[in-house]
């Protein structure tokens, strides 16, 4: 899978890094295994991966609604979030 990722609950951190070309089926099946992991807790600290992307396929319109739904998420759970990323690029 072109998305893998790592909890690590001691840190409230979530791990996530991506691979190859990136579809927005893969972001959505990696977003519900995340979701439904018994060390995912609602406001854990993201280290987003890009690094090795070599390319992506994005329907915006499902991916903006996973965005909302995990806005929502976060909004129910009242907490914050913090997401970092690493995309470096030449």
């Amino acid at each position: 899978m072109p998305i893998s990722f790592r909890i690590v609950p001691d840190r409230g951190l979530l791990l996530v890094r991506f691979h190859g070309c990136v579809t927005t089926a893969e972001i959505k099946a990696a977003s519900a295994a995340y979701v439904t992991d018994a060390a995912y807790a609602p406001g854990q600290r993201q280290l987003v991966d890009l690094t090795d992307i070599t390319g992506y396929d994005i329907d915006y319109v499902t991916f903006m609604k996973l965005q909302a739904g995990k806005a929502e998420r976060l909004a129910l759970a009242g907490v914050q979030s913090f997401v970092a990323y690493i995309a470096p690029t030449p």
